[in-house]
């Protein structure tokens, strides 16, 4: 059984969240998905933390286990390949078979962009919450 280690970025705004749900489009659900349909085999990924619907991620850590070991970067490609291409998957590798995502997270990050002014930026609505009002 090999275990892979996955770096993810990802734009949420069509996402019901990163877990898995029954009949919603999640990001989970999408990375499994496309690893099935490589793998032919199985499996669950598991995300170190989880994100609500709506909510993008930069450099989300993820592992999955499995007996199919291709070449990293054949695998990344493939992946992608896969994905939405909302959905990214900027790092591939295989790590130690005790290596879990969630357990092992040392840190999360989280940033929180504002944009304070008269109007909103079109180029920006995605990521950005618009507020037309004073901060304090």
């Amino acid at each position: 059984m090999v275990n892979y280690r996955i770096t993810v970025c990802y734009d949420g705004l069509d996402f019901y969240g990163w877990q898995r749900q029954p009949r919603l489009k999640t990001i989970q659900g999408e990375l499994e998905k496309a690893i099935e349909k490589i793998t032919e085999l199985p499996v669950k990924v598991i995300g170190a933390g989880r994100t609500d619907a709506g909510v993008h991620a930069r450099g989300q850590v993820a592992n999955f286990h499995t007996i199919c070991q291709l070449e990293n970067e054949t695998f990344l490609r493939a992946l992608n390949g896969h994905l939405p291409w909302s959905i990214r998957v900027t790092d591939l590798r295989i790590v130690s078979p005790n290596f879990h995502a969630r357990r092992l997270a040392l840190a999360k990050t989280y940033q929180y962009r504002i944009l304070q002014a008269a109007s909103p930026d079109p180029f920006r609505l995605r990521y950005t919450l618009f507020w037309p009002y004073p901060l304090d």
